[in-house]
């Protein structure tokens, strides 16, 4: 293998004028050394089988998007962690797929025939070669990806029958400053990348500035996905995204305080297909008047949607209702008469759906549901009753309730405004049985001195805590720790000096990496975050 770069080429895949995309029996070869033609020689063959599968007319696709249908494909088959870069040529496709986005290799020339050069001299690991040079008009340049030290040429050279080059779908290279202003949630998705919603409208490419409204989907290096249709000045939201999530349907549902999308009516939530259009399936116009905080998928595939509405499409249905993938009303959830219709009161800020399928709300919900008085958090049955196995008067005074989790051993970790809780000091954060008791075990000290935003159960199980907060039972902590299950710091988390203004998100990669969404623009010392960063497992920055 050359450094990280590899070559296959994935036979029997054809691109015809008709539009019909037949794969059947193909073999994937690895070229990392030599081939001559179509079959692979002093490479290793790496074969798959499945039943032959016709892929919709593409005819009328740009090339850009016949790639990702294609690209699609080889995910499907597993090959979802390398960078893609497809080049059509005379009955088939090659494909240059690399393990490491960032191996160097950002531009291949491709014949138009299937004809493909030789490599028999192996490249010293000395000299990088530049990434953009295109091949002379007589030879097609040699497929390693670093230069010689001598000038001496390949032992063999086999001419093409011409030297046009074929345009490749590139990854953005990772940009310096990235967007202009705060994120509130990211998701990722099937395709490992990442979209991201917030109050942003531009993005920082580094090689230009992007026109995005508050939406973008990024790859997993943190350049700038341009087949996501959100650029533009007439694009995307006209205010703030506050929540995102992936459906059954891999489609993506988003909830905020916008009241339009592309210049459609789109009041404070819409179903996205993943290029970006809207999924009509669901409804848009005046679904909601109010803002959405917080959505979840419910188990069997509905969408619980929270925050400060007092209606869903006219009907009442405040602070909370439950709709299927179509934006039917699920009348089995019956909140109709829960809480308060006056907008200025009460608000859901986040809800957690617990391991017995109910739900557990926080949020500013001082007043009553269903005419009981509620401190602060309640947890609802599934047909949306009040679970009265569970304390309602815990939280004192000025109690507000921002983010709850599930923890490991099926109990509460509870993030916020408040200090107290049943008369015990609890500064921001505290762990509560699943009758709504305290949990003794977690102890913490004095705690946070300022406001709990986000709470994520790491890998690990133990807590990834973010919010407004500079210490920690007297231990400086700017807006990120990491704390073991008995509420100590876990110390292999190196922040740092961590950020300079709030986190407001957290999730965890499937390798283990943290992206942090907030209103921050420097981490541990280090500018240009952007509003956005990746951190890995020792808290590291990866971009």
């Amino acid at each position: 293998m050359i450094g990280n770069a590899r070559k296959y080429l994935l036979e029997c895949i054809t691109y015809t004028p008709s539009g019909v995309t037949t794969i059947s029996g193909s073999t994937i070869h690895d070229l990392t050394n030599a081939f001559t033609g179509t079959t692979a020689t002093g490479g290793t063959e790496i074969s798959f089988s499945y039943p032959s599968i016709t892929l919709p007319d593409l005819s009328l696709l740009s090339e850009d998007n016949y790639n990702k249908r294609v690209s699609d494909f080889l995910i499907s088959i597993g090959i979802s962690d390398m960078n893609r870069k497809s080049q059509l040529v005379s009955g088939a496709t090659i494909y240059e797929l690399s393990c490491d986005p960032f191996s160097g290799v950002t531009t291949t020339q491709a014949p138009t025939t299937t004809s493909v050069v030789p490599t028999t001299t192996a490249a010293p690991t000395t000299t990088q070669a530049p990434t953009t040079t295109s091949a002379p008009t007589t030879t097609v340049a040699p497929t390693t990806t670093q230069a010689p030290t001598t000038t001496s040429a390949p032992t063999t050279t086999q001419a093409p029958t011409t030297t046009a080059a074929v345009p490749t779908t590139t990854v953005v290279p990772p940009p310096a400053t990235r967007f202009n202003d705060a994120t509130y949630s990211t998701i990722i998705t099937p395709e490992n990348r990442y979209l991201v919603g917030g109050n942003f409208n531009t993005y920082d490419s580094g090689a230009s500035l992007i026109d995005v409204r508050r939406i973008a989907r990024l790859y997993s290096n943190s350049g700038f996905d341009n087949t996501f249709e959100s650029t533009g000045l007439t694009n995307g939201f006209n205010n703030i995204v506050v929540d995102l999530k992936l459906t059954p349907d891999n489609k993506y549902l988003v909830g905020g305080l916008f009241t339009s999308y592309d210049g459609i009516n789109a009041s404070r939530i819409i179903k996205l297909n993943t290029d970006g259009s809207i999924d009509n399936t669901f409804p848009t116009g005046t679904t909601l008047n109010e803002r959405v905080r917080n959505i979840n998928i419910t188990s069997d595939g509905k969408y619980l949607i929270a925050g400060h509405f007092s209606l869903w499409q006219g009907t009442q249905y405040p602070k909370i209702v439950r709709v299927d993938s179509g934006g039917t009303i699920d009348t089995s959830f019956n909140s109709i008469n829960g809480f308060s219709t006056s907008i200025g009161l009460d608000t859901i800020k986040h809800v957690t759906i617990t391991s017995d399928n109910k739900y557990l709300l926080c949020g500013n919900l001082s007043f009553a549901y269903s005419g009981v008085s509620i401190n602060y958090i309640l947890r609802l049955n599934d047909d949306a009753t009040i679970d009265f196995n569970f304390d309602l008067t815990g939280f004192d005074g000025f109690g507000i309730t921002n983010w709850s989790v599930e923890t490991p051993d099926n109990k509460y970790l509870i993030g916020g405004e408040f200090t107290s809780y049943s008369g015990v000091t609890a500064n921001r954060i505290i762990k509560l049985n699943t009758d709504g008791s305290i949990d003794f075990t977690f102890t913490g000290g004095t705690m946070f001195n300022g406001n709990v935003n986000c709470i994520l159960v790491t890998s690990d199980n133990k807590y990834l805590i973010g919010g407004e907060f500079t210490s920690y039972s007297g231990v400086s902590a700017n807006r990120i720790i990491k704390l073991n299950t008995d509420g100590s710091i876990d110390s292999s988390f190196n922040y740092g000096t961590g950020f300079n203004a709030g986190v407001l998100n957290i999730i965890e990669t499937p390798e283990g990496d943290f992206i942090i969404n907030g209103s921050f623009t420097t981490y541990n010392g280090a500018t240009n975050q952007g509003y956005i960063t990746k951190l890995d497992s020792s808290g590291n920055e990866v971009w």
